[in-house]
């Protein structure tokens, strides 16, 4: 057995014995106000321990300037069923996996593809095993991490003829057994399935209504919170609870190991009462008990509060996390900006735990520095995010866990770097002269001012890339080994490209490059360019939309193997449906079908085509654009001509546009990813004639952004770029 295994399953042995999360904590049940004092940011896997609170926190991620790493969400599971692995969201570049013990970064999950940063998830028993479902095919996939290796449980999407399967909302959870999980079809049915028996219930919701939310399954999967109302396992309303308003909640377990429904409330109830910061409802009777409230001598419910009621291997049953921000968040004033633990045993007592400040206002970062609290599975452990208020506030976002007195594996700290050399230096050491079948080692010295990244690849003769890899490295000097697998046949018999690069923490800057051709040692040459002619267009030229089924014919000429990818967008840039296909170098046509559900389309509805390399890789075919509305008229066919000054920008920028005749304008800001960041105009009649609009965009992180203008007449898009 592994020694790394033994360490865990000791570890796990230790701490699986305390399971009264208060034990050894200094503040419980205490309603004195402990405000938050300025400390310096730890280093990356350092400690400090919480002047307010007097509890261990550890930094456990090293993003750098504007970035951000983070928890998936407070109702996702962050460890592993033994908490031998864990899982954290590094925004521009994917799922992270980390040493649940040690935290060290094991490698990005960039293999998997679920629908949202949000939607992964642990098995609760195996600790090898997680889910998720594919958003390109709607595949529900259980994915193992020691050998990355994938089975398809069900095709959601055949399962229930939808073409775009969407799961929860708030609440993102499955059944405490793995065996349940819930999910819609766009916003016209909602269903579960359950793996053990095959079995699909399609929900009876309250006047057909799916409020564009997924019912989510209890950990029993007996029942299911949807829309302020509890459905049981015949798909059928079970009872209402007392909640006048959908916020931040989680599904858990009462301290008797029932069902339960955590949230927090901020308007009256319908039936009085329930308004509090941590509210329990009993998902079986309907009945709602505060955990944290006014009565008690609490605060108002605090803005921005997440709840995570996921220590399902704590066997005193009802522990809860939580995060709170406030309203004005300075950590000043009780609960504000702090971290607690919650639990109400069967006589109904409660005991309140604050365990930490998390110090993110969340000024600079919106919805990423949310700190998002999640609570491991034994309760022992809980992890945030923060954009660290005070003199370092807003640099980044990064991650942290609080570690309770009842935690028994508390890593030891990192050894210091080696002090910075001022250059950034990569050498090869020995230099590389063959590859060869299996494995093959590849070693270098390194010297690098600031944190950063090394990455090897190699490619064969015609550049198919055979395999990567790539490290985090600290400031100093040191030398590191990479082992790259070369499959049987993979590499060419001669010119096969080996290439390596020293840069920023980001991926941003490019420091060094080291390339060679492994037989002759000389620098390679570049990458064979396209030789152009590669085209596509509409045949014919979409005019119109249905619901159902819709087919969209395109001619097209490429000169290297890629793929032409489709997609509709509603008005408001919630993605219809998509479709893609993998094509070879040559001249043909091709038809591509979208599904377009009952409802689903919106009056403006924007129809876009890409060709693309192989890779996904843009090779500078203009995308194909049409702006239709759902009754069959195409209502934009010309692109309009607009300016964007400065680009690059810091908060503001201008728009110049000339306008024809007196039309209404739309002007949106939206991410890469299409998610909707501003509207500046929402068909605004405008004059005919030159045009300048200023705007101001403050606390918008770094990155690339897309800004669409829209007249009745006609669509154009302009990539702008904060830095």
């Amino acid at each position: 057995m592994k020694l790394r295994t033994v360490i865990i399953m000791l570890l796990c042995a230790a701490f699986m014995q305390a399971q009264d999360l208060s034990s050894g904590l200094q503040v419980v049940n205490d309603l004195n106000n402990y405000p938050m004092q300025n400390i310096s940011k730890p280093a990356y896997l350092d400690s400090y321990v919480d002047p307010s609170f007097g509890t261990t926190i550890r930094r456990i991620s090293n993003v750098g300037n504007d970035g951000v790493v983070k928890p998936m969400y407070s109702t996702i599971q962050a460890w592993n069923a033994d908490e031998s692995y864990m899982i954290v969201y590094e925004r521009g570049r994917g799922h992270q996996l980390l040493d649940g013990m040690t935290y060290q970064f094991i490698r990005y999950l960039d293999d998997i593809r679920p629908g949202d940063i949000e939607q992964i998830f642990w098995d609760f028993d195996d600790p090898d095993t997680l889910y998720y479902v594919d958003k390109n095919n709607n595949d529900f996939i259980r994915y193992r991490v020691s050998n990355s290796s994938k089975e398809v449980i069900v095709n959601l999407g055949t399962l229930t003829n939808c073409g775009n399967v969407v799961l929860g909302d708030d609440v993102q959870m499955m059944s405490w057994d793995s065996d349940v999980i819930g999910f819609r079809c766009n916003n016209q049915s909602a269903y579960y399935y359950r793996i053990s028996t095959g079995q699909l219930r399609e929900f009876n919701l309250v006047n057909n209504n799916v409020l564009k939310r997924a019912p989510m399954p209890s950990p029993s999967g007996n029942y299911f919170y949807h829309g302020r109302k509890i459905y049981n396992s015949s798909g059928n309303l079970h009872v209402n609870l007392n909640e006048i308003k959908i916020e931040h909640a989680c599904n858990g377990k009462l301290a008797n190991g029932g069902d339960a429904y955590y949230t927090v409330a901020f308007d009256p109830s319908p039936n009085g009462g329930c308004v509090d910061n941590i509210i329990a409802h009993n998902m079986q009777t309907g009945e709602c008990t505060p955990l944290i409230g006014q009565d008690q001598g609490y605060p108002y419910s605090q803005s921005s509060t997440h709840i995570s009621a996921l220590a399902h291997k704590n066997t005193q049953s009802g522990w809860v996390a939580a995060s709170m921000v406030g309203e004005i968040p300075d950590g000043q004033s009780l609960l504000n900006q702090e971290l607690v633990l919650a639990r109400a045993d069967a006589q109904g007592n409660v005991t309140v735990c604050r365990i930490g400040h998390h110090r993110s206002d969340k000024n600079q970062f919106g919805y990423f520095a949310e700190p998002h609290a999640t609570i491991s599975p034994t309760g022992t452990r809980v992890i945030f995010a923060s954009d660290w208020s005070g003199s370092q506030d807003g640099q980044s976002v990064d991650t942290y866990v609080v570690e309770l007195p009842t935690f028994g594996g508390t890593p030891p700290p990192p050894p210091p770097p080696p002090p910075p050399t001022g250059n950034n230096s990569l050498t090869w050491n020995p230099t590389p002269t063959s590859i060869s079948t299996g494995n093959n080692s590849f070693t270098m010295d390194y010297s690098i001012d600031q944190s950063g990244i090394v990455f090897i690849q190699v490619f064969d003769k015609d550049w198919n890339r055979i395999d990567y890899d790539f490290t985090d490295v600290s400031a100093g000097a040191d030398r590191i080994t990479f082992n790259l697998d070369v499959p049987n046949g993979a590499a060419s018999e001669n010119d096969n490209r080996l290439q390596a690069f020293l840069l920023s923490s980001d991926w941003e800057s490019e420091f060094v490059r080291l390339e060679l051709d492994l037989d002759s040692g000389s620098t390679p040459p570049p990458p064979p360019p396209p030789t152009g002619g590669n085209s596509l267009t509409w045949n014919p030229t979409p005019t119109s939309i249905s619901t159902g089924n819709n087919s969209f014919s395109m001619d097209y000429s490429i000169d290297q193997s890629g793929v032409v990818f489709i997609q509709i967008i509603d008005e408001n840039w919630n993605k219809i449906d998509e479709n893609f296909t993998p094509v070879s170098a040559g001249t043909d046509r091709i038809t591509l079908n979208l599904d377009i559900a009952n409802g689903a389309a919106s009056s403006n509805n924007y129809l876009q085509a890409k060709l693309l390399d192989s890779g996904w890789g843009d090779i500078g075919v203009p995308m194909l654009e049409e702006t239709l509305n759902s009754s069959g008229n195409k209502l934009v066919t010309e692109s309009i001509h607009f300016n964007v000054f400065p680009n690059p920008f810091s908060h503001a920028f201008n728009v110049e546009y000339h306008l024809t005749q007196d039309q209404p304008v739309s002007i949106q800001l939206f991410t890469r990813e299409g998610k909707l960041i501003k509207t500046i105009k929402n068909k605004t009649s405008q004059a005919a004639g030159n045009h300048t609009e200023t705007i101001v965009i403050d606390n918008l992180p770094s990155g690339m952004y897309l800004l669409h203008l829209t007249t009745s007449d006609s669509h154009g898009v302009q990539k702008l770029v904060k830095f």
